[in-house]
C-alpha cells in the first residue's frame, strides 16, 4: 500500500501529489522512460516509474523503507523554499507524513467558493 501523498523528485525541484492517479497524470512518459524522476511514499518507499503503453504507472517498489533519507530530502526542500512559506516554524517537530501533507497542501491552488453561482440566491434590491 502506497502512503500519500506521493513525493516525486525531479533533480531537487519536488512535487506532490494527493494520489497515485493524479501523479500518473501529471507526470509525462518520455520523462519516466528517460528515468529524469525519482519517487517515494509519504512512508519512506521507493516508487516504481514505468510507461506502459503511453501511460505512466506507479507501483510500490518492496524496498524497505527510507523516511530519514526521504525526510532529509523534503527538508532541504524546506530550506530552498523557506518553510515560513510553507507555515512551518521547525521542521524538526514534524515527521515524515506531517512534512508531506504540509508541502502537498502548500502546493494545492487554493479552492475558489462559487457562492456566487449558488442555485436559489436571490440578488438583493
Amino acid at each position: 500500500m502506497i502512503a500519500l501523498p506521493v513525493v516525486v523528485d525531479d533533480h531537487g525541484a519536488l512535487e506532490f501529489y494527493e494520489s497515485v492517479e493524479r501523479a500518473e497524470s501529471y507526470l509525462e512518459a518520455v520523462d519516466v522512460a528517460n528515468e529524469e524522476y525519482r519517487a517515494y511514499d509519504a512512508a519512506g518507499h521507493m516508487l516504481l516509474l514505468k510507461v506502459v503503453g503511453a501511460r505512466v504507472r506507479i507501483t510500490g517498489s518492496g524496498d524497505t523503507p527510507r523516511p530519514d533519507a526521504v525526510r532529509d530530502l523534503l527538508v532541504e526542500f524546506l530550506g530552498r523554499i523557506g518553510s515560513e512559506r510553507v507555515g512551518i516554524e521547525d521542521p524538526a517537530d514534524l515527521d515524515l507524513q506531517s512534512l508531506a501533507e504540509a508541502l502537498l497542501a502548500w502546493t494545492k491552488p487554493p479552492q475558489r467558493s462559487r457562492r456566487w453561482f449558488s442555485p436559489g440566491r436571490r440578488s438583493r434590491s
